[in-house]
């Protein structure tokens, strides 16, 4: 159960979906706030930043990984 939960938390689709979920509903605010002509700096303009950073990052691990792999079968052959 507990490696269950261990692959799920750090499955590269488990962080992009969250990192999406993040940056989507925070630009989401963003707009809102846009609409009423409001314009002050809040959390949630955080929040969209460390959303676009999870992401980038989780994207340059899937290529490191997939390089690796592609490097490992490459020495096999």
């Amino acid at each position: 159960m507990i490696q269950t939960l261990s692959n799920i938390a750090n499955s590269h689709f488990t962080n992009i979906f969250i990192a999406l979920f993040l940056t989507g509903t925070s630009l989401y605010q963003i707009y809102t706030q846009l609409q009423t002509d409001s314009h002050q700096i809040g959390a949630h303009h955080g929040v969209a930043l460390y959303g676009l950073v999870l992401l980038i990052k989780e994207f340059l691990n899937m290529l490191q990984t997939t390089d690796k792999a592609i490097t490992h079968i490459k020495e096999s052959e």
